[in-house]
């Protein structure tokens, strides 16, 4: 047996699925370390056969070439066959899941609430856990050996955004902030969380429900700067039903409870003693 063939059953074993994986917890090559590596053996080696170059020692060149070269063999994620491709897609898949499962949502690591500690630590700090992590990221890895993607193998991408636990009492207090309902943030929000009206039956119920909720809100609640002035009062006024008549705040009032609306009006009606 080579030495080459040595250094590569000592680093590579196999897991209960069948698949590669290397011993004593260790991780692959991340795929731009193998790119780099792979980098400088070739300018080496370019250096070596350039008969102009100024190479003070071939012999060591060589021989930290043949070393790079057998980390590279060794420690780079080694290419699956179809077979193998499809069982680490299900058990990319199955930890993935599993992983998710148990990380805090990143509301909970920021803020600490009750609880948060042992639920980080008997979940994602668990040694269990941590095994786990390690190996779906070492799966990622063998399935996808040239991406060179930073967070390839980066587990926060799948941290919740939900949080489970009361944020009530947390160590590290926030504050939530909830946009207007007229601006396009809300808007947006509300189209992706909802979707199109006609496609969504709760929004038209919903909808449905805020207008007549709407229609219950006096008039006397409308701000002062567009209450209807004199003239307008006069008009809705010869319109309205016998009986009813629209105050100077705007609100549309029967004659038996005018008189008390004129002594509690704070918009402008004048009390009709006064008058």
């Amino acid at each position: 047996m080579s030495a080459a063939s040595t250094q590569e059953s000592d680093f590579h074993t196999k897991d209960h699925t069948g698949l590669p994986a290397p011993k004593n917890g260790a991780t692959y090559m991340r795929p731009a370390q193998a790119k780099e590596m792979q980098g400088q053996i070739d300018h080496i080696n370019g250096m070596l056969r350039d008969p102009t170059s100024q190479v003070v020692d071939p012999g060591a060149m060589k021989k930290r070439v043949a070393g790079m070269q057998k980390m590279l063999d060794v420690q780079a994620a080694p290419l699956l066959n179809p077979e193998q491709m499809t069982i680490a897609a299900r058990q990319e898949k199955a930890l993935r899941e599993k992983i998710r499962g148990v990380m805090c949502s990143g509301e909970e690591m920021r803020k600490c609430p009750p609880g948060a500690v042992g639920k980080y630590t008997n979940g994602e700090a668990s040694t269990e856990m941590k095994t786990d992590i390690q190996t779906w990221k070492n799966t990622q890895m063998m399935l996808d050996p040239e991406n060179t993607d930073p967070d390839l193998c980066n587990a926060e991408q799948f941290r919740p955004r939900t949080s489970t636990l009361n944020m009530d009492n947390a160590q590290i207090p926030g504050r939530s902030i909830f946009p207007s309902p007229n601006t396009e943030q809300y808007k947006t929000g509300w189209d992706q969380t909802f979707g199109e009206p006609e496609e969504n039956p709760a929004v038209l119920a919903l909808q449905k429900e805020l207008a007549e909720l709407r229609a219950l809100i006096p008039l006397a609640t409308v701000p002062v700067d567009t209450l209807p002035d004199e003239a307008d009062i006069e008009t809705a006024n010869e319109e309205l039903p016998i009986g009813q008549e629209m105050m100077d705040c705007g609100k549309v009032l029967h004659s038996k409870g005018q008189r008390m609306h004129r002594r509690t009006c704070k918009k402008g009606c004048t009390p009709m003693e006064d008058q």
